[in-house]
């Protein structure tokens, strides 16, 4: 993660190209990472949230002008007749950077593929070849398209198996169930749960009413496969 913040803050800010996408498992600190990033940058910066606007181009680039005029930026919300397309663009011609969390939800369930005129957007700002940034936060994959050709993706995995295993341990003796969850069976638990950071959380928050039988008993066919790629709505659930 840190390799990661230190590639945005460094290579890709001075580098480009213009939009990046982070992509993982939801729950493995994606969003943590892009406001740190965020917190470090040096120039205008805004996070907003693809889950409050929906796949609504006009809904999005309201917020992000909302957002920056609280913050004392108004070259996006003082734009002529309030086009806040033109707007961003202006601002993208300074070191500025733009966090669309949660872009998942502006794909189209379908197709993968955000709206026509999301995609049209975003190649339109990518090929101003200006100093600003919009790091895209996804916990899914689009499709392949032609959208794409100028987007750098970064994937962000899970921690490995023993860094996993240490966070487990040290999440339950956080709350004082070591013994709830034998060391023979760390490993078992660890990959069962995908080595998701907030699956871990949940999970121990649970066992502190329901014993690691029963809640094995809530997907054991998961159990049964955990050595396999974890599955998301097991994760989810």
């Amino acid at each position: 993660e840190q390799e990661l913040a230190s590639w945005l803050l460094d290579d890709w800010r001075t580098g480009g190209p213009t939009v990046c996408l982070l992509e993982g498992f939801s729950g493995i600190g994606k969003s943590r990472l892009a406001r740190n990033v965020m917190r470090a940058w040096n120039g205008p910066s805004v996070l907003v949230s693809a889950t409050d606007d929906g796949s609504a181009l006009e809904d999005l680039l309201f917020h992000i002008a909302a957002k920056l005029e609280v913050a004392g930026n108004k070259v996006v919300a003082d734009q002529a007749e309030g086009d806040y397309r033109a707007g961003l663009k202006e601002l993208m011609k300074s070191q500025s950077l733009i966090v669309i969390d949660d872009f998942e939800d502006m794909l189209q369930p379908a197709t993968r593929l955000p709206g026509s005129d999301v995609r049209a957007f975003l190649v339109d700002v990518a090929g101003q070849l200006d100093s600003g940034r919009i790091l895209l936060v996804s916990s899914q994959t689009p499709a392949d398209s032609e959208w794409l050709r100028d987007v750098v993706i970064k994937t962000v995995a899970p921690p490995c198996g023993d860094d996993a295993e240490r966070l487990l341990r040290r999440l339950l003796a956080d709350r004082g169930l070591e013994s709830e969850v034998p060391s023979d069976k760390t490993a078992d638990v660890v990959a069962w749960l995908g080595r998701n950071p907030r699956a871990m959380q949940a999970f121990v928050a649970c066992l502190r009413d329901e014993p690691l039988e029963q809640l094995i008993d809530i997907d054991p066919e998961s159990w049964e496969m955990r050595e396999q790629a974890p599955s998301a709505a097991f994760l989810a659930k």
